[in-house]
């Protein structure tokens, strides 16, 4: 990481740097919002004139429209020329307004939409004047400037929400001083005031109109009512309005003489409306000087509003200057004091650090541990320079321990780290040295290859954490039994070896054996007696040829696996016609691996018969292997070795794909035949072989039915439950499970109950005495009467003469099948078969 390259001065250098930074954008931002507050002050004031102009507009409309009220009232005959000067100053008003929007275009860009609307309705005045100036007696010139007037507000109203919504409020470190803008509130109260004096006006000229004529139409009645109404409740409007500035001066204006004097008359009024034939009331003139004058004051309170709202608008943006300039002396302090006490605190750690880094130097040139870095108090430096102090103090102590653990190291090279025995490696370096010629004079020497029988099971059973004690415990047991001269290794795994040096073939024939019996006593392993037996192969040197230690190894495990042939638990001497045999075993091994990648091992198929119907029912698929030397091997060699070797699945796989394939072409001359397949003890507790099932299933699109599997009943002496668990995963496809040679292994009968069986196959030995051996008889109506108990289905195997057949039929045996219907077939063999069944 770059950073991590800077020097403590260029760090603390760059975190000033970066706060200066940060504030810095936010004096930037902050500028950025006074400006934007600046512009739409002045975007306001632009907006307070706008309206002003707009106000004034209204109020000229509004004397044009009560001149000429007086000008229709008395036919012509009176004010035609103040109703003409009048429209010079309407005209005159709108004039000024067009410039003041040509003058600031570029300010007021915005809002020029929303006065296009009443600039249009003002050119059509002209039209309204026509009809007035030609005194056509059915023009309403009152509700003519009431509408012009109208447009007028609502243009004015719009305006104020145009401003409302972009003029925004203050943000960030302003808004803390400033707080919210409340102009928005201000200008929409403009607007009623202007709105509550064209109410006034417009009741003012209706009720005039009423007193002067001493007369009211029901249209005459319904204007005034509305006008008097609107002015109301504008006015309640604006007595509720919070935010209005001039609201007392409103309230004051509701309680004034003048202003009492004229809710009296509007009313006398309304209680006099009913008799709209002859209206009394005061005089015209009386009324028109109280409405005028309430007129004016409302007007005064609009021009005060406008002024509040100004200099409301400037002294905001002053106040925010003046925090923005305090702000900004705040940070600049702040600022440098942050640089100050950066400088100080990177100049003391700079100072500090090369003291230690000069007392370590001097430490190292002149070879001295003893001298002490300075410490100054608690701070983290002190805490770097006491963890020097006791780092130097402890190395002498680790120059120390590097021996030991050298020495340790050396130690673990040679020797097993589980049993503490010594390893392939130190095994070699003693063998070597003893079998060179020049150290080997006049002794003789043995090695002994020891292997635990089956130990895997143990591993299986116990599990290896068992296991590895196990090992462990047999170690001692060896080393217990040898001389402190022998070397005792493990090689790996559960293989060891011995070398007994200078001793005679007798004495190491007398260890073999007194180690054979020792094993005989079960190991106590985590409060379990655990009994494991060995297998031990001899070979002594030197020899009449020099061998190497290599072969003399090798010789020791051919004889080793001599003696595993011969039934395990025993020790067998090398000698010359081992090496043959053992390398006839390695080469029968080596093309038992090759026979079941290439698929020579083949499927030979011995048909399966219903008693009853005398009928083909199904097939049992057995391995045939034709060597190509040495003929026919029968299962029972090559089959142990597969499981010797960890080749079962491989082997089972490759029978039932065999299988399968030749069962398609079986079913397609006889749909309802099914295969029986064997799988060993080995196979029931691989998940494998139930996923290869499905597959098989699925890919040829058979039927689970047509499947048969054939167990014995060893699978149940290893881990029970995981066979059960797959064989019932099996049978829940739809599979049917067969137990073969039932009764010659397994002597518990629960598992008749544990295991989804189907079918129990009576072994042939018991079939070979029917009508020899009456107490076989005996065991084979048992067999038959229990299955028939149990809802299962019975087959015998071996059938070779009629007179077992007959047996079998009185008895109610379900299947048979053996040499007296038809021996083991090639597929080819069957299909013919088949063929002619059918033909016949």
């Amino acid at each position: 990481m770059l950073f991590a390259r800077f020097s403590i001065n260029l760090k603390l250098l760059f975190l000033t740097a970066l706060p200066l930074l940060l504030l810095s954008l936010l004096l930037f931002r902050e500028s950025t919002n006074l400006y934007s507050i600046q512009k739409h002050n002045y975007q306001t004031t632009l907006i307070i004139e706008f309206v002003s102009r707009l106000a004034h507009i209204a109020h000229q409309h509004a004397l044009e429209r009560g001149l000429t009220a007086r000008f229709l009232g008395s036919n012509g005959s009176k004010g035609k020329n103040k109703m003409l000067q009048q429209r010079k100053k309407s005209d005159q008003s709108v004039d000024a307004l067009k410039h003041f929007i040509n003058t600031h275009h570029r300010d007021l860009k915005n809002i020029n939409a929303n006065v296009d609307k009443l600039l249009d309705l003002l050119k059509l005045k002209k039209l309204g004047r026509a009809k007035i100036d030609k005194l056509i007696s059915d023009h309403d010139a009152f509700g003519y400037y009431s509408s012009v007037n109208k447009e007028v507000t609502d243009t004015i109203n719009r305006l104020t929400i145009f401003v409302k919504y972009n003029i925004p409020r203050t943000i960030g470190l302003l808004s803390v001083f400033v707080g919210k803008n409340t102009l928005n509130h201000n200008l929409n109260s403009m607007v009623e005031i202007i709105r509550l004096k064209e109410h006034a006006s417009q009741s003012r000229g209706a009720l005039h109109g009423v007193y002067e004529k001493k007369t009211a139409t029901v249209e005459l009645y319904t204007n005034a009512y509305t006008y008097i109404n609107n002015f109301d409740t504008t006015l309640e409007l604006l007595i509720n309005n919070s935010h209005f500035h001039t609201k007392a001066a409103i309230v004051k204006l509701s309680k004034m003489v003048f202003f009492t004097q004229v809710s009296i008359i509007e009313n006398n009024f309304l209680n006099q409306s009913n008799q709209l034939d002859n209206v009394q009331g005061p005089l015209a003139g009386r009324w028109f000087a109280l409405g005028t004058r309430r007129i004016d004051v409302i007007n005064d309170i609009f021009n005060e509003q406008k002024s509040y709202i100004a200099n409301e608008s400037q002294r905001l943006f002053a106040e925010s200057q003046r925090y923005l300039i305090l702000g900004i002396i705040i940070m600049i302090a702040l600022i440098l004091a942050l640089i100050f006490l950066s400088y100080s605190i990177a100049l003391n750690i700079s100072s500090r650090i090369h003291n230690i880094n000069n007392m370590l130097t001097y430490n190292i040139n002149h070879n001295d541990l003893t001298v002490k870095i300075k410490e100054y108090g608690d701070d983290e430096i002190d805490y770097i320079a006491k963890g020097i102090s006791r780092y130097i103090n402890q190395v002498k102590d680790v120059f120390n321990r590097i021996e030991e653990i050298s020495s340790e190291r050396k130690y673990l090279a040679n020797h097993d780290p589980l049993t503490k025995l010594a390893n392939r490696s130190l095994f070699f370096s003693r063998l070597i040295y003893l079998a060179e010629p020049l150290n080997c004079y006049a002794r003789h020497h043995a090695i002994l290859y020891i292997d635990l029988d089956l130990f895997k099971k143990i591993n299986d059973q116990y599990g290896h954490a068992v296991g590895d004690k196990v090992l462990e415990e047999f170690a001692k047991t060896l080393v217990r039994q040898v001389r402190t001269t022998d070397t005792v290794s493990r090689l790996g795994g559960d293989e060891f070896a011995i070398i007994l040096e200078d001793i005679t073939s007798e004495n190491a024939c007398s260890i073999s054996q007194k180690l054979l019996k020792v094993m005989k006593t079960p190991l106590l392993v985590d409060n379990l007696n655990i009994s494991i037996s060995i297998t031990i192969g001899m070979t002594f040197f030197p020899q009449e040829i020099y061998q190497n230690p290599t072969e003399l190894l090798k010789q020791a495990d051919q004889a080793l696996y001599s003696a595993k042939q011969s039934g395990r638990q025993q020790y067998r001497c090398f000698d010359k016609t081992l090496q043959k045999v053992y390398e006839e075993n390695k080469q029968f091994e080596d093309d038992l691996k090759d026979a079941i990648k290439n698929q020579e091992i083949v499927p030979h198929f011995q048909p399966q018969y219903c008693l009853q119907t005398q009928t083909m029912v199904g097939l049992e698929a057995l391995a045939r292997w034709k060597h190509p030397e040495k003929g026919f091997i029968p299962p029972n060699k090559f089959i142990p070795i597969a499981e010797k070797l960890s080749l079962m699945t491989l082997l089972t796989e490759s029978m039932m794909t065999q299988a399968v394939t030749h069962l398609l072409s079986f079913i397609a001359i006889e749909p309802k035949l099914k295969i029986a397949i064997n799988i060993s003890a080995s196979d029931c507790l691989n998940p494998y072989i139930a996923q290869l099932t499905k597959k098989l299933i699925k890919e040829n699109h058979l039927k689970p039915e047509q499947i048969e599997f054939e167990i014995t009943e060893s699978v149940l002496i290893e881990q029970p439950d995981l066979s059960i668990e797959m064989l019932t995963e099996l049978h829940n496809l739809g599979i049917s499970i067969a137990i073969d040679d039932f009764g010659t292994e397994y002597s518990s009968l629960s598992y008749l109950t544990a295991l989804p069986i189907d079918v129990l196959k009576i072994d042939q030995s018991f079939i070979q005495g029917i009508g020899l051996n009456p107490q076989q008889e005996i065991v084979i109506e048992f067999i038959i009467d229990l299955a028939k108990r149990l809802s299962l289905s019975v087959l015998a195997e071996g059938i070779e003469t009629q007179t077992q057949a007959d047996f079998l039929i009185e008895n109610g045996c379900n299947y048979v099948q053996g040499y007296f219907y038809s021996k083991p077939c090639s597929a080819k063999d069957i299909i013919k078969l088949l063929e002619e069944s059918r033909a016949n």
